[in-house]
């Protein structure tokens, strides 16, 4: 994996790198692990978090020099993990919330103990509208650990998900690492990402599980979630 498509490393936005000392750790640690890019994607709409694109844009071209100063050979893509909400589409379209590395594809938050009534026909709207929802670590989410046809419903519309390395480790509790086991073994995830957040707790590390992904898919599939991060930053359409 050479692109990470989930990741918290941009300083002082949101519960991520405290500070550019973590940031710069954390670009050591993926280097370490053999990744070239990084798509930062701050919380957006979460909490107390509010993190627009161009607030975004400025942070990754300062850790983007600061990489560049340091010699470590890592880029940082804007994106964003913006929580669900009504006016999505208006916000992609006016610049507060961010696509992927500027590409048609859109990581979306769902709440984690339910899914919004108007979930499917905001996601056809972006489609219809030429953007890609990627479903954020849908594994955690307890409707679609309850109902996993709830979830097929969504990616069957054209909708993609996004699974986190560390739920197949229980970082987020066994039902969460059950649901991941089986949504790879249904082959209905599109990429695996780290949600990194700093160098220790949630940290690139988990990374060295990759080959947990891969017992749990067929070999076709799992070279297909590898390469689907590097068609993000080409903006090439993904099919399943």
């Amino acid at each position: 994996m050479k692109v990470d498509i989930h990741n918290h490393i941009l300083p002082d936005l949101d519960d991520g790198a405290k500070n550019w000392t973590t940031s710069i750790e954390m670009a050591k640690q993926a280097v370490d692990h053999g990744l070239k890019n990084i798509i930062a994607t701050p919380h957006h709409l979460k909490n107390n978090y509010y993190n627009e694109g161009d607030r975004i844009k400025k942070q990754c071209q300062i850790l983007n020099r600061k990489l560049s100063e340091a010699k470590i050979p890592l880029f940082i893509f804007s994106g964003q993990e913006v929580r669900i909400h009504g006016e999505l589409l208006t916000h992609l379209k006016n610049g507060q919330v961010l696509p992927l590395a500027e590409s048609r594809y859109v990581l979306i938050e769902l709440p984690t103990h339910t899914v919004p009534q108007y979930t499917e026909r905001l996601f056809f709207q972006l489609l219809c509208a030429d953007y890609v929802p990627i479903i954020a670590h849908p594994e955690r989410n307890e409707i679609f650990q309850k109902e996993p046809l709830s979830l097929m419903k969504l990616l069957e519309i054209g909708s993609l998900a996004q699974l986190d390395i560390g739920s197949l480790r229980g970082d987020f509790g066994k039902k969460a690492k059950k649901s991941s086991k089986l949504f790879l073994r249904e082959g209905i995830i599109d990429f695996v990402a780290t949600d990194a957040h700093d160098v220790r707790k949630r940290s690139i590390e988990v990374m060295s599980h990759l080959p947990f992904v891969q017992r749990l898919c067929t070999a076709n599939l799992y070279q297909k979630i590898l390469q689907n991060s590097n068609r993000i930053l080409s903006n090439e359409w993904i099919t399943r």
